[in-house]
C-alpha cells in the first residue's frame, strides 16, 4: 500500500458514473466507477466486506469528488483508490463518450490486446436506443444512431433502460465483457440515475 500511495496521483473532479455489487461466499465485493471531468479517464474502485461488515467507504452515484486518485500498476491503468477526496457542488461537465459502438469496440480491442484477462471494460456510450425483440435470443439490445446492435447481459436490463429514453436515445454508463453490456447508469439532463 505504501508503494502504491508513494505513486504521483491524478487531480480531477471524479463523477461517480457506475456502480455494482455482488456477493461471493462471504464476501460482498463492489466496483465503483469514476469519470474525471477534465481527464475523461475513467477509474475503477474495488471495495471488500467479508461476512455482516459494510463497506469502509461510501459512494454515491451521480455524487462529484474533487481529489487525488492514485492508480494501481498494471496494463489496464483502471483500479485506483483515493489519496484524498472532497465532495464537490460544482457542476461537472462529462467529456464526450463513445459516438457509435464501432469506436467503442476499437478502444475495447485495444485494451483487450494489452490485458486479455480484462474484465468489465468502461463504456460511456451517447445516443443509445434501447430495444427489446422478442423473436431475438437474449431479447435486450442496445442500438446506436449506425444501427448497429449490441446485446445486454440481461434480458431484464432494458426494461429501465426503456423507461429513461422513453423511445428516444440517451447516454448510458456500464461495463462491456466482450460480448455483452451491462448498463450501470443513465446520463440526462446532466444527472446520472443509477440502473
Amino acid at each position: 500500500q505504501e508503494q502504491i500511495m508513494a505513486q504521483p496521483g491524478v487531480r480531477d473532479n471524479w463523477l461517480v458514473i457506475g456502480q455494482q455489487s455482488g456477493t461471493e461466499e462471504q464476501l460482498t465485493y463492489r466496483r465503483t466507477w469514476l469519470r474525471g471531468e477534465t481527464t475523461g479517464r475513467c477509474a475503477l474502485l474495488l471495495d471488500f466486506a467479508y461476512g455482516r461488515q459494510g463497506f469502509d467507504a461510501q459512494w454515491v452515484v451521480g455524487s462529484v469528488l474533487q481529489g487525488e486518485l492514485i492508480f494501481y500498476p498494471g496494463t489496464t491503468g483502471q483500479r485506483a483508490r483515493f489519496r484524498q477526496q472532497t465532495p464537490s457542488r460544482a457542476p461537472y461537465e462529462s467529456p464526450p463518450g463513445y459516438p457509435d459502438l464501432t469506436a467503442a469496440g476499437v478502444d475495447y480491442a485495444k485494451a483487450l490486446a494489452a490485458s486479455p484477462w480484462l474484465n468489465g471494460f468502461p463504456l460511456l456510450l451517447e445516443e443509445i436506443t434501447p430495444l427489446f425483440r422478442e423473436e431475438a435470443e437474449g431479447s435486450g439490445w442496445i442500438v446506436d444512431q449506425r444501427r448497429q446492435l449490441m446485446p445486454l447481459a440481461r434480458t431484464d436490463q432494458v426494461w429501465p433502460l426503456l423507461a429513461h429514453s422513453g423511445g428516444r436515445p440517451i447516454t448510458v454508463f456500464g461495463e462491456y465483457n466482450g460480448e455483452t453490456f451491462s448498463p450501470l447508469s443513465v446520463i440526462t439532463e446532466g444527472r446520472v440515475f443509477a440502473l
